[in-house]
């Protein structure tokens, strides 16, 4: 059991770590590290009080749509408590039902599942319960009204389709570069084309294959940021701080450490719904988080303290040099040598890669390169980290968009379906299900709006292959922080005051003092969203 949160710590930093590394650096062009740090911080702490708030929105979901589809008996209560609910290896959770005994109208205590309940037995014994699969377009149309659901859905639909967007703007730079290919543009159909299919129709092989490569990842990202920190503590290039120009960090740092509570209902609906299991998918998650919030900070500073801000040369002449032919990269690297030729001012920076829409790797390499070649190793072992990188995060947050678009499809089908192939006349199977080619109608629906889902990635990316930080800047950190600021809190209001949900049972409950923190996350990302607008409006005026 154990590897299961193991596995759930490395899915959690194969969803965050992608657009930290990728576009949070050249956002510092003019703002330096101090600026950037300080809402960072305020970022991971309000991302951690999310993950608790939403993951206990999953609960109160998964228990009451048990509740609706008759898997408690008449004799039990509302109160239900499934706290030692058994499930079967390799499947998703489902609700048992509480003992037999009749329950007293003024007992308000909960009933318990005992250790040794016969799970087995109940499903034999009970097998019209459907299982509950839980999805964020679940928890939309449980907790909103229905055009709250309908907006819910649309941002969630944006912010998959730009966060993918980005991804394959940023592969095919990473694959470009490491193939020495200069058509960039030439990269995006072959990287949408493959890992789109591997989403779609190898789902089964998706969640062994990104531990294992997020295992490589997370090791092979801890490697280069130490070996990048000891190169940029040698070379020490100095940069500038502005306060003034700190909004556009801000916003990249909700990105960069964002959309966590995307992949949630993956995670949760691998587990049992108790509340030591529950509290151990938390930590593991925060877990993550915090891995990922640590290693951006350092890869930020060791991007400020190699490339310059500006286009300039702020990187100071050396008196000493040394022939970098006749010193092999490692050998320089232990003698700490940082000299390099004194002509060599360069216009390499931050700022132009930020306008050029280049992923921060791109820079990086660059100044290795063409001013410090004796870390030119490290210039390739960079690369081939952005090349895995970047296809975990695709295969992740692809996984995720396709769950989703799973959990619309199945809503739609089970309420309209029925309807449908009576209007069409279409045969039903022996199984009661709409079949083509012994394959069911929702599965045809599933695969068919994926695939049109990630079509509409590939067309954006073709048409504005340079437009990776503009896709993060205006498009995602807007959809995600409405999530976070105004359809979450909405939900809770909804939980917390409505009598369908508030007497609804769970195994794990927060304390109310994260009710009240959550205010603070309230604040916190709608200035960003305030400020996303901002930016939108002046975008727009020109």
């Amino acid at each position: 059991m154990v590897l299961l949160y193991v596995q759930f710590y490395f899915i959690t930093i194969a969803t965050i770590l992608g657009t930290g590394i990728l576009g949070l650096p050249v956002t510092l062009a003019h703002s330096g590290f101090v600026p950037f740090l300080l809402p960072f911080i305020g970022s991971y702490l309000m991302q951690c009080i999310l993950i608790l708030v939403f993951t206990e929105l999953l609960q109160v979901a998964f228990f009451h749509k048990m509740q609706l589809q008759n898997a408690f008996p008449k004799s039990a209560s509302a109160s239900v408590r499934f706290e030692a609910l058994p499930v079967v290896e390799n499947e998703h959770p489902m609700a048992g039902t509480a003992s037999g005994e009749d329950q007293t109208d003024d007992s308000d205590a909960p009933t318990i599942l005992s250790d040794d309940f016969d799970f087995e037995s109940h499903l034999a014994e009970n097998l019209e319960i459907p299982v509950v699969k839980p999805n964020l377009h679940m928890v939309g149309e449980l907790f909103l009204s229905k055009v709250g659901a309908f907006c819910f859905d649309i941002v969630l639909g944006v912010t998959f389709v730009s966060v993918l967007i980005s991804y394959a703007l940023a592969g095919s730079q990473a694959y470009a570069d490491i193939l020495r290919i200069n058509n960039v543009t030439a990269m995006i159909p072959v990287f949408c084309f493959l890992l789109t299919m591997v989403v779609v129709f190898l789902q089964f092989l998706v969640q062994p294959v990104i531990s294992i490569l997020t295992l490589v990842k997370g090791s092979m990202f801890a490697a280069c940021v130490v070996v990048t920190f000891l190169v940029g503590a040698k070379v020490d290039n100095q940069y500038k701080e502005s306060w003034g120009a700190v909004g556009e960090p801000f916003l990249m740092g909700t990105v960069a450490i964002g959309g966590i509570i995307n992949i949630l209902p993956i995670l949760f609906a691998r587990i049992r719904p108790k509340a030591d299991q529950i509290r151990k998918l938390n930590i593991a998650v925060i877990l993550g988080l915090t891995t990922c919030f640590v290693l951006n900070i350092m890869w930020c500073w060791t991007i400020l303290k190699i490339v310059p801000q500006t286009n300039t040369c702020p990187l100071e002449k050396h008196q000493t040099q040394q022939s970098s032919a006749s010193v092999s990269p490692m050998t320089a690297m232990i003698a700490g040598s940082s000299t390099k030729p004194p002509e060599a001012c360069t216009s390499i920076s931050l700022q132009e890669s930020h306008d050029k829409g280049d992923i921060s790797t791109i820079p990086l390499s660059d100044v290795i390169d063409q001013d410090y070649p004796q870390y030119g190793i490290v210039s390739i072992f960079v690369e081939f980290f952005i090349m895995v990188s970047i296809t975990v995060s695709y295969l992740t947050f692809g996984s995720a968009m396709h769950h989703m678009i799973t959990g619309m499809v199945d809503s739609f089908w089970e309420s309209r379906g029925q309807i449908i192939a009576d209007k069409l006349r279409l045969k039903v199977s022996v199984n009661n299900d709409v079949e083509f080619f012994n394959i069911k109608a929702s599965v045809w629906i599933r695969v068919t709006v994926s695939i049109i889902s990630f079509f509409l990635v590939f067309c954006v990316a073709m048409s504005h292959p340079k437009g990776f930080i503009k896709v993060l800047d205006r498009v995602t950190s807007l959809s995600q922080n409405l999530q976070n600021c105004v359809f979450v809190p909405m939900m809770l209001v909804v939980v917390k005051n409505n009598e369908c949900y508030k007497n609804v049972q769970i195994s794990f409950k927060l304390h109310n003092v994260i009710y009240v923190l959550y205010i603070f996350v309230i604040i916190f990302y709608g200035v960003a969203v305030i400020y996303d607008l901002l930016i939108w409006g002046r975008a727009l005026i020109g």
